[in-house]
């Protein structure tokens, strides 16, 4: 997969409710258009999802369709919805930024990318010591951007970089 933008939005925890009425918002801002069969809980991107979803720089090359029924590397949005907190992160993805001294943590991302099922891992530690700084904070805490996060509910958009995009201030709004 060319790449993964991972949004964590606050809370990380939504009901059904509120995922089905966040489904219907992005529906209304034509953000996502019709869901994908062959794919759980995704989207292929609507009209508007320009509008809302923001490119740095030169034009980049975006894979709007599949090339086959059971194609994914093609742009499009999924949710991923967990019982428990997880972490979730790509291979793009950069370690987390401590909260205190706002510096990457040298070792969190490849000692999860070892344990981890498929780029998600069951996080049960509360706390993080970060040793740059030597300061233990919650977990959720770190700073991720839109390279992952630790919660139980994500929007992942699919065949974007994140360095290459950002969410409109009007759709983070609206989240």
């Amino acid at each position: 997969m060319k790449g993964l933008m991972i949004l964590s939005p606050q809370p990380a925890v939504l009901s059904p409710l509120e995922i089905n009425k966040l489904i219907d918002l992005l529906q209304q801002r034509q953000i996502i258009d019709a869901p994908i069969s062959h794919l759980k809980q995704a989207w292929s991107i609507g009209d508007h999802f320009m509008n809302d979803i923001i490119f740095m720089g030169c034009s980049p090359y975006i894979k709007l369709e599949p090339e086959d029924p059971e194609d994914q590397d093609f742009c499009h949005i999924q949710f991923k919805i967990y019982t428990e907190n997880h972490l979730l992160f790509a291979n793009n993805s950069r370690s987390p930024q401590c909260p205190q001294c706002a510096k990457r943590h040298p070792t969190f991302l490849s000692d999860c990318q070892m344990k981890a099922n498929n780029k998600t891992l069951l996080i049960t530690d509360k706390t993080l010591l970060c040793p740059l700084c030597n300061t233990e904070s919650p977990i959720e805490q770190y700073r991720w951007g839109k390279n992952g996060g630790i919660g139980q509910f994500f929007i992942q958009i699919a065949h974007i970089f994140p360095n290459e995009a950002v969410p409109s201030d009007q759709l983070l709004t609206a989240l």
